[in-house]
């Protein structure tokens, strides 16, 4: 059998993935938060900030808890613990063995499509729960300080990086040389990111081969013999690979590297197919749950593209030009990769794999720059003349960096949000690549390229499932995403009083996982930050982000409210010229038709002054029909709002959906109003044990009352609605996994 290491990690990462996906491979979970005390080893320590307060937080091993017998923690014990001290609390030295007591949590889980999932994250990092404030009952100090005094080194080194380069040069540098990661980093991140570059900021395969083979190949120039030069430069990837914090795409290229040179040693050929098997068993058997990592998928696949695919297409292509062989690297590397970018993100930069071309191969002279810097200021101070012109070519090549990034933004290049891709579209994708690059027959390049590209086509395919409503999981406030079967996307509502930038990480990741580059409009039923706030988030990165929004509908009494109320429109629409939105202001009677569905406006009623339009009872109420079907979304209108709405709903009617008012307050859904509308099913967003009491108990219960079957939110994550012309819908939750047909 060829290839026997790569054969055993494919099936190894088939049986993880079937074990992942059916539960028979499981780590313990936290239910519900639980004092605890136990005792472990420091393993790593970072010091955070929190409303301008300072606090330690640190990764604990070898962990032993106390009544774990009778509190069911004893499975806790086989992974690692992330501990949030109390501010104030001694810094703990890594390697010593403390006793802390604390609140175990469980992890923050995605509760809408495409939001990042912290515990899955932790778990492929081997942490299975948090404790949040902990104290130091007792403090052991470490047997040796080596580990201590790399974690200081390295602190000490990006302060120093910090002070020769700036605080934003700094912070990349210390990134991409020392794997720290900085608040100072989150804008230069961004923009990598988005043009997809970003695998330079991380400690990858690109950077330990680099610097690796460099010092492998300096020894050896220096007239060091292979069995010294090898054993000194895998020791030094390994102490740096640990260094830099052990990420899992530096640990699959330490692997590689530590096998290449021990191939060299022995006189043996190195295949790199077979090393990246071995790597991902050794990784695979600590740790299954890294295989849902995007990092170890693209570690993995990037080496895949660059071993197999690469060499494929050079024998179709023929390149003669070092240009066109560079091209054809990045290429493969992008057809590989391609699908597992756009299921993690959504979007996928075109436009990189011509970038990638203009920046790796500066990222030798800056990794080594950078090394050097570290050891000439080490030795004489940051200003002398010998430190100069490494910080000048640093700055140089980073200021190119962000050139390009720029440069390639402003060209008319086409990104967009691609979505999600179905998984049979990837499996045929992947399946047509093998057919189309290992056909038995000679193929001609032109014939090549165009069926590729056809492969490429099948990930942006997307049944046409006509109407859907998704009530994203917001916390404490409103979000309702509406695409009409003709495929136009609207917005209702977007805001948060208990989700920080709700829309940066709740409503963001919703739209590029489903496609959605262009919302058609968004409607704002009132100016409460829970309805609001990630509306004006979402507008402030509509260019940066590359979607478009059309048309702005507000009701048409905000603007006879108060003072406060004012300033607040004033901002909104200031940021909708910005971006070239149009404003509408809706009254009863006005309607937007999108072909067979209409969004009818039901209040408020014409403009007038007064304690009845403000504040919630001037929420725009909007009645959305399709057919047989309709929804109610009633924004926060309390009982003399849903008054005036009764009158305008036709006796005897009966909607298929409501989104009760206010969060589910006792101040609406009245009797006399649900007794008019009878809804068939209650939608209710609110956060979890949120300050307010909502939904109230009394509110729940004239709901019963009616017999409408009702959803909460924070029980069932997302909601979706897929409804058809006559008058039929099917309900998913995202969170219990709850299908109803109505």
């Amino acid at each position: 059998m060829k290839r026997p290491l790569g054969m055993a990690a494919v099936v190894l990462a088939a049986f993880c993935f079937a074990g992942l996906w059916s539960g028979l491979i499981s780590a313990p979970r936290v239910r519900e938060e639980k004092m605890i005390r136990c005792r472990g080893q420091v393993i790593n320590k970072e010091l955070k900030e929190s409303y301008g307060s300072y606090y330690w937080q640190i990764t604990l091993g070898k962990l032993s808890i106390e009544g774990k017998e009778e509190e069911g923690l004893k499975r806790l014990e086989k992974g690692r613990l992330l501990c949030m001290l109390r501010s104030g609390e001694r810094e703990p030295q890594i390697g010593s063995r403390l006793t802390i007591e604390g609140k175990l949590k469980p992890w923050e889980k995605a509760t809408n499509p495409g939001q990042f999932d912290f515990g899955q994250w932790h778990l492929s990092k081997g942490l299975y729960a948090q404790l949040g404030q902990a104290g130091i009952v007792e403090y052991r100090k470490p047997d040796s300080l080596l580990s201590e005094e790399l974690w200081q080194l390295r602190q000490k080194a990006f302060r120093r990086l910090e002070s020769c380069l700036g605080e934003k040069e700094g912070a990349l540098v210390g990134a991409m040389i020392l794997g720290e990661k900085s608040a100072r980093l989150k804008e230069s991140k961004t923009l990598y990111q988005q043009n997809g570059i970003s695998h330079l900021l991380a400690i990858s395969g690109l950077h330990l081969t680099l610097l690796g083979m460099g010092l492998y190949h300096t020894l050896k120039k220096l007239s060091m013999p292979t069995r010294a030069a090898a054993p000194i430069s895998m020791m030094a990837m390994a102490v740096y690979c640990y260094f830099t914090g052990n990420s899992i795409s530096a640990c699959r290229a330490t692997w590689m590297f530590c096998i290449l040179l021990l191939a060299k040693i022995l006189g043996r050929s190195y295949d790199s197919l077979s090393a990246l098997g071995l790597a991902a068993i050794v990784q695979l058997i600590s740790n299954p749950y890294v295989l849902w990592d995007s990092g170890f998928q693209l570690s993995y696949l990037a080496v895949v593209g660059v071993s197999a695919v690469v060499p494929r297409l050079n024998q179709l292509f023929l390149p003669q030009r070092k240009i066109i062989k560079a091209l054809l690297v990045s290429t493969g590397v992008g057809l590989v990769t391609l699908p597992v970018l756009l299921s993690h993100f959504g979007t996928y930069p075109w436009h990189s794999i011509f970038l990638n071309l203009l920046v790796i191969p500066l990222m030798a002279f800056l990794l080594w720059a950078a090394l050097l810097l570290l050891g000439v200021t080490a030795i004489f101070s940051m200003e002398s003349l010998v430190a100069a012109p490494l910080i000048l070519l640093i700055k140089g090549i980073l200021f190119y960096y962000e050139a390009c990034c720029k440069l390639f933004e402003k060209l008319p290049v086409w990104e967009g949000y691609q979505g999600r891709p179905l998984l049979v579209c990837v499996i045929l994708f992947y399946v047509g690549i093998l057919i189309i690059l290992w056909a038995p027959h000679r193929q001609s390049p032109f014939l090549c390229f165009l069926s590729l590209m056809v492969c490429v086509q099948l990930l942006s395919l997307k049944p046409n499932g006509g109407m859907e409503i998704t009530m994203l999981d917001v916390g404490q406030g409103d979000c309702i995403v509406i695409r009409s079967d003709s495929g136009h996307i609207y917005l209702s509502d977007c805001g948060s009083s208990s989700v920080s930038q709700v829309g940066t990480y709740r409503l963001l990741p919703f739209l590029r996982t489903k496609g959605y580059g262009r919302i058609e409009g968004i409607f704002i039923s009132h100016l409460d930050q829970d309805h609001y706030n990630g509306i004006m988030e979402l507008l402030e990165v509509a260019e940066q982000e590359q979607f478009s929004v059309e048309k702005l509908f507000l009701p048409d009494s905000i603007r006879l409210c108060e003072e406060e109320i004012q300033e607040k429109l004033t901002e909104l629409l200031e940021l909708a010229e910005a971006t070239d939105v149009s404003i509408y202001y809706l009254q009863a009677g006005n309607r937007v038709v999108d072909k067979r569905m209409t969004i009818n406006c039901l209040h408020p009623g014409e403009g007038r002054e007064g304690d009845y339009y403000e504040s919630n009872n001037g929420s725009l109420v909007l009645s959305v029909e399709y057919g047989e079907f309709s929804l109610l979304l009633t924004g926060d209108v309390e009982k003399a709002g849903e008054k005036e709405i009764g009158n305008k709903i036709d006796q005897g009617r009966q909607y298929s959906l409501l989104k009760v008012a206010h969060h589910g307050s006792a101040g609406s859904s009245s009797r006399e109003f649900l007794g008019k509308i009878r809804p068939l099913v209650s939608l209710i967003s609110c956060g979890k044990n949120n300050t307010y009491g909502h939904p109230a108990k009394e509110t729940l219960e004239r709901l019963a009352e009616e017999g409408s079957l009702i959803l909460q939110t924070p029980e069932t994550g997302a909601i979706t609605i897929r409804p058809k012309r006559d008058g039929s819908f099917r309900l998913e939750t995202f969170v219990r996994g709850s299908h109803f047909r109505l």
